[in-house]
């Protein structure tokens, strides 16, 4: 099946950049995304707080993650460097550079869309790759620690664990938080209750 404008496809992918949307290809489902489950979902289950309240999201917030997103994967294609860009996010972007100087990671995936093979889930890792060493799964964050990282990034190493050929547990899991001011701080989540929490979400909201 070709791709439309604003997609990627990655058989049995498709996945709909506008609407964030993880498509199966061969049948036009829309399968649960990592994001939307982290919404519908919490600590109790389906019928509790959810591990993440959308509502409370901004435009500027918004507005503020895309454009961050965009220019530091433009850093790590090599498509920019910080000295190049003087716009209202050189802040986030320099803190990035300095966060990379310090962990020298060897990336494999630069916000690749993956849809688990059995759980049939859907999500995008920020980065995936060699961190310390160790296989990791890293998100960038623009903005501060939320109780919902660490369950998203256990979400993302149980779905990128078959492209890793390791198990989720043992698969280093990381948060890059950048600021404005240049300043970054490295949040690493080595708590394994992180993964049975994620595995609860998955047994919530997808099919087995």
């Amino acid at each position: 099946m070709d791709a439309e404008p604003n997609e990627l496809t990655a058989a049995p992918l498709r996945f709909d950049l506008d609407r964030h949307e993880y498509i199966d290809a061969r049948t036009g489902e829309v399968l649960p995304s990592i994001t939307r489950m982290l919404t519908r979902t919490g600590p109790d289950g389906p019928t509790g707080k959810p591990w993440v309240d959308d509502r409370f999201y901004n435009d500027e917030g918004k507005w503020r993650g895309s454009e961050v997103h965009r220019l530091t994967l433009d850093l790590d294609l090599e498509a920019i460097t910080v000295d190049d860009y003087v716009g209202p996010y050189r802040g986030w972007l320099l803190a990035y550079a300095q966060a990379i100087a310090v962990l020298r990671p060897e990336w494999s995936h630069l916000e690749e869309p993956f849809i688990h093979p059995t759980l049939r889930f859907g999500g995008r890792v920020d980065r995936a790759g060699s961190v310390y060493k160790l296989q990791s799964v890293c998100e960038i964050k623009s903005g501060k620690f939320h109780k919902s990282h660490p369950i998203q990034t256990a979400l993302q190493a149980i779905l990128i664990a078959d492209e890793l050929r390791l198990p989720a547990e043992l698969i280093g899991r990381f948060c890059i938080y950048i600021e404005g001011s240049g300043r970054f701080k490295v949040e690493e989540f080595p708590d394994r209750v992180d993964l049975r929490h994620a595995r609860r979400v998955l047994r919530d909201c997808c099919e087995a």
